[in-house]
């Protein structure tokens, strides 16, 4: 009896230790038997996927995550070639998970289930998109030097004279019309080569304090004149009494501009837009920029501030990339929030004025 009770005291012993690396581990652990239900879920696991133990536990793994049962289907077709691991990366309550499945055994090498190990590498994924973003824009700085000499000295030359003859040519009919499709074409050129050196080349500005409510409102009365506007666009504009950020005035307002200009894009029928600021907590102001416009596809809101990205027609696809890019030079934040068919919400936090 006391050999006995030794024995069991030691593997009470052994359990509560084996719980207890089990719990401690910051990697999710779950087990399923051979029928696909769930047998165990440790801390980890439930503050990875948001799913409490008591919800899955004894559940169907099918039921709370397809990326876990595909995992599973992909050790079962792997059983029998020599492979008893699995690596994959699953998405789970809107979380990206690596996962590695092996088969479970027992104390007699007979299979009794599966073990899946994962963790959350959704961060990681965020940084190694942020990388390969910042990749893409540095080739794009080293184009924008040569592409500024070729383009922009012939496209100098040519717009002079275009301009000289449109004044002192007496055109009329199908000669009138061709000559306003090559100003048109001239003034998108210029546009667009703006854009794109401003985006790939920023210049060394000086910062100071800026009056936002100020800038807002000589974007807004800008705004009315760009060929977009619709008289059926109505603008609420509401600002806080402290609206000084600290930054350039050009390029805040180049940031104000763009995401304005975009709201009334996306009302092509007319609407509402709201422009509002207010304190985000002590060191920021924010701008918050709404419409209720198209929205953008939930398929589309990764891609809204990458260069060259868009869905118009005669989009160059620079204005958000521009915004991003000034934002992030004035170490503030910018992020979008939309709802296709319902509109967009753009929210900029800049330092307040010093």
């Amino acid at each position: 009896r006391v050999l006995l009770a030794e024995k069991e005291s030691a593997f009470d012993q052994l359990d509560l230790l084996h719980r207890s690396i089990i719990e401690s581990v910051d990697t999710g652990i779950l087990t399923v038997d051979l029928q696909g239900y769930i047998k165990s879920f440790n801390r980890a696991a439930e503050e990875i996927t948001g799913l409490s133990h008591s919800e899955v536990i004894n559940g169907k793994i099918g039921d709370f995550s397809q990326g876990f049962y595909d995992m599973l289907n992909r050790v079962k077709d792997k059983e029998g070639q020599g492979s008893d691991r699995s690596r994959l990366e699953v998405t789970v309550s809107d979380k990206i998970l690596g996962c590695s499945a092996s088969p479970l055994m027992d104390g007699g090498e007979k299979k009794i289930g599966n073990i899946l190990i994962f963790q959350n590498l959704t961060d990681i994924k965020e940084m190694e998109r942020q990388a390969e973003k910042n990749k893409r824009l540095a080739l794009i700085g080293e184009m924008a030097a040569g592409l500024a000499h070729e383009m922009r000295n012939p496209l100098a030359s040519i717009g002079g004279p275009i301009q000289m003859l449109s004044r002192d040519l007496n055109l009329s009919g199908t000669d009138k019309k061709l000559m306003r499709i090559i100003l048109r074409g001239k003034a998108q050129l210029e546009s667009f080569m703006r854009d794109f050196l401003l985006l790939a080349r920023p210049g060394q500005v000086s910062h100071e304090n800026v009056n936002i409510k100020a800038v807002i409102d000589d974007v807004l009365e800008s705004v009315r004149y760009v060929p977009d506007w619709h008289e059926d666009i109505e603008i609420i504009s509401n600002s806080c009494d402290q609206t000084s950020v600290y930054g350039s005035r050009t390029e805040i307002r180049q940031i104000i501009w763009n995401l304005i200009v975009n709201a009334v894009q996306s009302m092509p029928d007319g609407g509402r837009l709201r422009i509002e600021t207010g304190p985000a907590g002590v060191e920021y102001l924010e701008i918050q920029i709404s419409d209720t416009g198209c929205g953008i596809k939930k398929e589309n809101r990764t891609k809204v501030s990458e260069p060259f990205f868009t869905t118009r027609e005669k989009g160059t696809g620079l204005g958000l990339a521009i915004v991003n890019r000034i934002v992030e030079s004035h170490r503030g934040t910018f992020l979008i929030e939309s709802e296709e068919g319902k509109g967009t919400t753009c929210r900029v936090l800049l330092p307040r004025g010093k």
